[in-house]
Formats: structure tokens, C-alpha cells, sequence
């Protein structure tokens, strides 16, 4: 089968599974789940020959596990890296970025029947960077952070090297870049996962990205999640997806090549089970549907979603990976159907015949065209939580705040109670340049009681958990701190940027109708607000900061009793003033 540009004989189904194992192949058990339909297999291959293990290194993983399971129909993709976390190589170690590509060549040559290869794993996470330690010979060194444009240089060279390797099949190798770890920075990781990509995309010329074959992305699902964890799931693929998009990459093939839940214990594996079958058909409909993701576009298809893990290490829950093992698990939960063992819940998903996404001609996004609009002319009720298409909203809000459409053409935000906050966000879109427009109407400027503050803030390139980000801050004339200031803050901290503070003479009052127009280029940022009624303007603020580079979009309302917003609407830097003919009808 073709699946699209490059061109690549491939197994035609959605589902697959990370590794395989040698007692796979023994038991059948693979077969058995997938009903004897092929499956992508990722499998792990070291080059480094001075430290990786035998069975780590391309022949004996060719020949013992990979060759098999082609025999079976199954369809291999291969993870190269110099050795378990080790995926730059660090300038000072003995092993080169050059011997890298060299073993990379090498394993090419010696898997002429792969025609699939990833280069790396979660490079943005610590514990991924292991530098080389001469005392023990080995990679036990002190971990460090390579930076995406780094990645980069490594992707482009050991691609280059795995193409000058033409396959049995004597189709293009398809040389994915790395997945990042997929969320805020935190303990474990370094850097956000979703700035690594966008990063690591924007360091690259116009040319290095022509290079780039496709994407491995992953995506994960926690415990007790709404909707059995599929919103969560989905967020993660698709601000992933937009990112991507953003760099008019989005015909380019995309694999998840790690999904999950955790499975701790038989209740978790219960959950996974419910979560493994509505996970699939949510791809598998956004695959197949126009408009899934950008509104009037063909979709970003998802190639391959392989499962992490599918192969036991034993009997024992707290051993190596079996709290995500699909054999692991099987039989073990109490509950042998679909709804509560995931093994025979991913083999009803397998029996679905869930195809392949096939990469379309993904429609560009153009810099100077509109690319979606919501103009809130919802039915009356709670903000949904939605995962697409964009602008894809989440509703967020705390201590008796709520975000409700009026059935008349408002976002409602109001405050109800001490601390109270109510807000939207896109959580499963990023933009990185982009012409936000919007307007809203503050419906009574007061504080909710025994609060100092009360303001509405329009953030942009604000990470997934609001942790950073852009904050443009409106603070009314009811508000205890900052009366009627118009403030650009950094999200968290909460400091001004740059010089962009200013007081409204006029006040920021009930009944004020207030157009906001932010454009966002690279480091240069602009930013006008008008009274829409007088189009007094309020502030007009070119300014060049580079601390946020790309991130969602939230209106936010804290401690006011009410405010509303009449529309979003989102595209290109470049694009014109509104013409609201071309937005209305949207959807």
C-alpha cells in the first residue's frame, strides 16, 4: 500500500504495538489479538557496538525478532539511538554524531527489509541525556540538555545517512524525527515537550525541513479521565498535529509511536480497556472526516498508532514495564470482554479494520488567510470540552466561576463566588505566529467579595498547563489592585513585560465594548485595543520579546461578576482587518 509522500509499501491498518519479543513469535498471541490482520511493530536497535549488548545491536535484532514478524505481515519501524539514553551525541564524548551516522548506515544496510526508522526518543526529558563516563567506560556519566537545534543537525545527518541505503522494497525511506515527551517542563523533563518540537522545527532552514520524511509523536492518557481519558489522548495528538501544521508540514506522514494509560492495578487496566477501544475510533474518525481538524481543510491523518507496551517482563506488576503491558494484563483484571481487559479490548479495536491515515494535501496555512473563527452562536448551556477542530476549547474554571454560551452569540464568563475564575482555553491547539482577534463587553465590572482584584485576561502562546505564557490583562474600575490598567504579563509570575502598562483614563467599567487585536510574529509582537463604539484606542504596543514562542489561546475572567466575549478569530500574521462576511457560518 501507498501511504503517501514519501511513498512507502506499508501494513494498512491504524493499530500496532511497541516491541515485539522473541516469545511472541513462539506463542502467536500477537496474532491472536490482532486476528491474524498485520500491525506496526516498533523495536528498539542500538548502534553503539563498544557498550550496547548483543541483542541490542541490528543483526541479532533483525534476524531473531524483526524478520520474523515480517514473515507474519507485520510492518517494522526502528528506533535508532547510540544507546539507552543516549540520543545526541555530546561533543566531548568519544562516540561522534559522525559514528552515529556511520552505525547508521551500517544498520541500514544490514535491514534492507525496514524501510521505516526513528531517530531518537523524548530528547527534551533528563533523563534521555546520559554523557559518556571514561571512569566506567560506559554511559554513566552526568546528564545534560541537548538543544532542539542540536537535534536537529542529528536528525538531518543520520536521515542522510539511512538514505543513501536504498530497501529491498526499492522504496523511499520514510526517517521520522523524534517524539518529545509530551507536556510543561518538570522534574523529569528539561524542556517543554511541545516548545522542543516547535523549536527544534524552527532552527531548521526552509531546505533542512524539505528533508524531514515525518513525525513520531506520543500521546498519553491518565487514570479516571472524562470521557475515559479520550479528551486528554486527543489534546495531546492535536496540539502536537498544529504545531506541525504551523510549518506547512502537514501532508508528511505522523506516527504516535508510544499511546498509553497506566495500569498500576486491575481497576487502571479497567479503565485502560474502556479507554483503548474510544481512543481509536476518535483517530480513526479525525482521520477520515474534512474539517476534523482545521475547519474546511482536508485532515492530518495519523498513520500508525503503536501501543507502549505489548510484551510482559513477568509475573510481577513491579517489574520493568508491566503496568503498561497488554500482556501483562490479559486475564488478570477479573473481566475477560472488551469493556474490562485492554488485550481483548485492543483486539476488538484491531477487528474494527481501522485503515491506515493516508497524508492528504493538507490545504497550507497561509499567513494571510483566516484559519478559524468561533463566533459563540452556541445552544445555551456549559462550554463541551472538545479536543477539534480549532479553535478547540476546554473549559477551565475554579472555586464557583463558569464558562457558559447564552444561546444568543456570547461566551459568558462569570464569577460567582471568593476567587472565583472562569475561562476557555485551546489545550489542544499551539500557535506560534498568528492575528488574534477578538471583543468582549463587561457586563458588570465589579469583584466578587472580599477579593483585591477583578480582571479579564486574553492570553496566547501559553503553554498546556498555564504555567507560561503571554498575559494581556484588563483590570476594571471596581478592581482593589491596578485599577484600570491594561497590562502585558508573563502567565505565572505575573510581571510586566517590557514597558506595556498603561491606565485608561476613561476607566475599564461596566458596559464597555472593548475590540482586542493581537499579531504575533516571531519576537515581534503587536497589540491594539479599541473601544469598539468610539474606536478610541485604549493601547497600541509593538513590542519584541522571544521568552514565549508558541502556545494556546484562553479568555480568562478572575473575581469579576461578569463579562462576554462575542468571537475568536484566528489565522495568519499577515491576514487583513476582519471581514465579517468571510466568518460568519463559519462551521
Amino acid at each position: 500500500m501507498t501511504i503517501g509522500s514519501p511513498h512507502c509499501e506499508a501494513t494498512p491498518g491504524l493499530c500496532g504495538i511497541h516491541w515485539y519479543s522473541t516469545a511472541a513469535s513462539a506463542t502467536g498471541l500477537v496474532e491472536e489479538m490482532t486476528g491474524g490482520r498485520p500491525c506496526w511493530v516498533l523495536e528498539n536497535v542500538m548502534t553503539n557496538e563498544d557498550v550496547a549488548q548483543i541483542w541490542q545491536l541490528i543483526p541479532w535484532r533483525n534476524e531473531n525478532i524483526i524478520k520474523p514478524f515480517q514473515q507474519k505481515g507485520h510492518t517494522p519501524l526502528i528506533r535508532l539511538q547510540p544507546y539507552w539514553g543516549v540520543n545526541v551525541p555530546h561533543q566531548d564524548d568519544p562516540y561522534s554524531l559522525s559514528d552515529f551516522a556511520r552505525d547508521a548506515t551500517a544498520a541500514a544496510n544490514r535491514a534492507k527489509n525496514v524501510t521505516f526508522w526513528q531517530v531518537g526518543n523524548e530528547v527534551n526529558i533528563a533523563g534521555e541525556n546520559i554523557r559518556w563516563n571514561p571512569t566506567d567506560n560506559n554511559y554513566s556519566g552526568a546528564q545534560w540538555q541537548p538543544s532542539a537545534a542540536q537535534y536537529a543537525t542529528t536528525y538531518l545527518s543520520i536521515r542522510d545517512a539511512i538514505h543513501e541505503v536504498t530497501p529491498d522494497n526499492n522504496e523511499p525511506q520514510t526517517v521520522l524525527m523524534e517524539p518529545v515527551s509530551p507536556g510543561a517542563a518538570d522534574a523529569a523533563r528539561n524542556v517543554d515537550g511541545y516548545d522542543f518540537l516547535f523549536d527544534t522545527l524552527n532552527s531548521m532552514t526552509e531546505a533542512e525541513r524539505e528533508k524531514v520524511d515525518g513525525f513520531a509523536i506520543h500521546a498519553y492518557a491518565p487514570v479516571g479521565a472524562p470521557n475515559n481519558g479520550v479528551n486528554d489522548f486527543m489534546e495531546t495528538v492535536n496540539r502536537q498535529l498544529t504545531i506541525i501544521d504551523g510549518f506547512g508540514m502537514g501532508a508528511r506522514p505522523v506516527f504516535i509511536t508510544e499511546w498509553n494509560m497506566h495500569m498500576p492495578t486491575a481497576d487502571a487496566a479497567r479503565n485502560a480497556a474502556r479507554f483503548i477501544p474510544a481512543a481509536m475510533q476518535a483517530l480513526n474518525q479525525q482521520n477520515l472526516v474534512v474539517g476534523s481538524l482545521w475547519p474546511r481543510r482536508q485532515p492530518h491523518t495519523v498513520t500508525g498508532a503503536m501501543w507502549f507496551v505489548y510484551p510482559k517482563d513477568s509475573d510481577n506488576i513491579a517489574d520493568g514495564w508491566n503496568a503498561w503491558s497488554l500482556e501483562f494484563w490479559k486475564g488478570k483484571t477479573g473481566d475477560t470482554t472488551a469493556a474490562g481487559d485492554p488485550w481483548v479490548a485492543y483486539q476488538k479495536v484491531f477487528s474494527s479494520d481501522y485503515q491506515t491515515g493516508v497524508p492528504g494535501n493538507i490545504i497550507e496555512l497561509k499567513s494571510t488567510e483566516l484559519w478559524a473563527a468561533d463566533e459563540f452562536g452556541h445552544a445555551a448551556g456549559n462550554v463541551t470540552d472538545s479536543y477539534a477542530p480549532v479553535p478547540a476549547w476546554k473549559a477551565d474554571c475554579a472555586n464557583g466561576g463558569a464558562a457558559t454560551y447564552t444561546g444568543d452569540g456570547w461566551l459568558k464568563l462569570a464569577g460567582n463566588s471568593q476567587w472565583a475564575s472562569s475561562g476557555i482555553m485551546t489545550k489542544a491547539n499551539a500557535f506560534a505566529d498568528f492575528r488574534l482577534t477578538t471583543a468582549f463587553k463587561i457586563v458588570n465590572s465589579a469583584a466578587v467579595p472580599n477579593v483585591p482584584e477583578a480582571n479579564t485576561e486574553i492570553r496566547f502562546r501559553e503553554n498546556d498547563c498555564g504555567s507560561h505564557g503571554y498575559s494581556l490583562t484588563f483590570f476594571t474600575d471596581q478592581s482593589g489592585a491596578n485599577t484600570n490598567k491594561i497590562m502585558l504579563r508573563e502567565t505565572g509570575s505575573w510581571n510586566t513585560i517590557g514597558e506595556c502598562e498603561q491606565t485608561v483614563g476613561s476607566g475599564i467599567k461596566t458596559g464597555d465594548d472593548v475590540v482586542v487585536d493581537v499579531i504575533a510574529k516571531g519576537d515581534d509582537i503587536k497589540i491594539k485595543v479599541t473601544r469598539k463604539d468610539s474606536a478610541e484606542t485604549l493601547v497600541n504596543w509593538s513590542i519584541k520579546d522571544s521568552r514565549f514562542r508558541v502556545g494556546g489561546i484562553r479568555l480568562m475572567n478572575y473575581c469579576m461578576l461578569e463579562i462576554r466575549y462575542d468571537y475568536v478569530r484566528i489565522g495568519g500574521s499577515e491576514r487583513p482587518d476582519d471581514d465579517i462576511s468571510s466568518v460568519n457560518n463559519w462551521e
